[in-house]
């Protein structure tokens, strides 16, 4: 078995679909299996290839024109598949990538697996420019890995020949641990901050439209708990979040545009729980990195979220409704500290009994190995 990975989200490619792509690659390869990785991207003039220690990264040049692009990515293909003995074709997100991976995979005569996050699903499948893109990948398929049960649940509806698996995420936890300086910093945030009747409710990543952002500024408001939380808000903001945060002097809370993932171990501890109130999501990276400190979440109950969370972990509520959103902040501002910290204990129980990188990387090992055997 020796897997072509094809991918537009890679190091140094900053967001969490990067991230997820190295961390998988990176422990696929540790546990050995064999991939050559090519990263389409803009910040090269040609075609590098560099061995790594546990692989091959190749970053290919992307033209505005990918008509181009894939005629000399073919051209490099046509030498190098039959060099490397290819037998599988897997690819990790992105429309470049899903449109060009078919026409790889039936040239070649590869066994294309398609890693679904959840944009791709959300985005894609039901955008009227990018479906055709989307399905022709999936009907290519021989086996769809999805982050969230309710995107199998919805492939399966819409594609019943389709073979698709549900592969959560992980995360490393020897790596991803505060150190006392971590600790240090976060109380010194808390100190300088906060007020101390104040409970810290975090919100991090990339803040778009469908994570829930505005939808739960409002109903801290309606719930009447704006008096009791300090939001530490990282990433960026949609534009009509930002607005309301500046017109409602009401709601407390501390913006910064941009931290670096492992500096972010000094403003996790500061947080009392960490919020996700998605309208659809896949499995975000926050949720295992707050769950891996002991945080508990406050969480809309769709996808990956559904998937992991309990009532023994998260206030949870139903995605997008008001009601539903306003109990469990309630009932976040009424928990005792103690309480909190039990449930982040919970948290990293279940992280450290399913959802290490270890978990992760043998989960996608299975996959492609049940293909493997079922093709002899």
């Amino acid at each position: 078995m020796k897997i072509l990975w094809l991918t537009e989200n890679y190091p140094p490619n900053r967001g969490g679909m990067a991230q997820s792509c190295d961390r998988i690659v990176f422990n696929l390869r540790k546990i050995g299996v064999d991939i050559d990785l090519i990263h389409f991207t803009q910040h090269t003039p040609e075609i590098k290839i560099n061995q790594t220690q546990l692989g091959k990264d190749i970053l290919f040049p992307t033209d505005e024109d990918l008509a181009h692009t894939f005629n000399c990515l073919f051209n490099f293909l046509e030498n190098y598949i039959a060099k490397e003995k290819h037998t599988h074709l897997a690819v990790f997100g992105g429309y470049a990538t899903m449109f060009f991976a078919p026409f790889v995979s039936k040239i070649f005569n590869l066994t294309l697996i398609t890693l679904l996050r959840g944009n791709d699903f959300d985005a894609g499948l039901f955008s009227p420019r990018r479906k055709q893109i989307v399905e022709d990948c999936l009907l290519q398929s021989s086996m769809i890995c999805s982050v969230s049960k309710d995107k199998t649940f919805k492939i399966n509806q819409l594609y019943k020949t389709l073979n698709t698996v549900y592969t959560p995420n992980g995360i490393d936890l020897e790596h991803w641990q505060v150190l006392p300086m971590d600790l240090q910093h976060a109380e010194n945030w808390r100190k300088t901050h906060v007020d101390y009747s104040h409970k810290v409710v975090g919100l991090f990543g990339h803040l778009k439209e469908k994570k829930g952002g505005l939808f739960f500024l409002q109903e801290i408001l309606k719930a009447d708990v704006a008096d009791r939380i300090h939001l530490l808000i990282v990433g960026e903001m949609q534009s009509e979040m930002r607005e309301f945060l500046v017109a409602e002097s009401d709601i407390n809370y501390t913006h910064y545009e941009f931290i670096d993932r492992y500096a972010l171990l000094g403003y996790y501890p500061a947080c009392d729980a960490v919020a996700i109130p998605s309208f659809y999501d896949g499995m975000p990276n926050v949720l295992l990195e707050s769950m891996a400190l002991g945080i508990p979440i406050i969480g809309a109950k769709v996808a990956g979220m559904a998937d992991v969370l309990s009532q023994e972990t998260a206030f949870l509520f139903e995605a997008g409704n008001g009601e539903s959103c306003r109990e469990a902040l309630l009932a976040f501002a009424d928990t005792e500290a103690e309480i909190l910290k039990n449930m982040g204990n919970l948290c990293l129980d279940l992280v450290k009994e399913r959802y290490t990188h270890i978990h992760e990387a043998l989960n996608y090992k299975n996959v492609f190995e049940s293909i493997e055997i079922n093709k002899s």
